[in-house]
């Protein structure tokens, strides 16, 4: 178990923060003083926690596309399975990719449909 404190703390922590805004938002209208904050206020703080969820999104998508090229990478190095499927994997973690290039994702958008199956 000593092995996986390094992961586990900052994984713990990590759930922690990104917990912190819906305790927020629970305990806003729960408090005597929610009056406070009014309503129009809670709908901006819901609709910017949404809109950085989003964001939030794009960046994993980053993470899982490098993620599909060393996958792809180990896959094409292997004699277990069929080179050509670590070829498709690494395709696919370079489209994942393509989220760090916006204007080159909506150049290259007539294309992509036409590769995938």
């Amino acid at each position: 178990m000593r092995g996986r404190c390094w992961i586990l703390f900052p994984t713990r922590c990590l759930f922690t923060l990104m917990n912190t805004p819906t305790i927020f938002l629970k305990t806003a209208h729960q408090h005597p003083a929610h009056s406070a904050i009014t309503v129009e206020q809670l709908q901006a703080l819901a609709l910017m926690f949404l809109q950085l969820n989003a964001e939030a999104f794009n960046i994993y998508l980053i993470f899982f596309g490098f993620w599909c090229i060393l996958i792809g990478y180990l896959i094409f190095r292997s004699t277990f399975l069929p080179r050509i499927l670590g070829v498709l994997m690494a395709l696919a973690g370079l489209s994942y990719l393509l989220n760090l290039s916006p204007p080159l994702a909506t150049n290259l958008l007539p294309f992509i449909p036409c590769a995938s199956p």
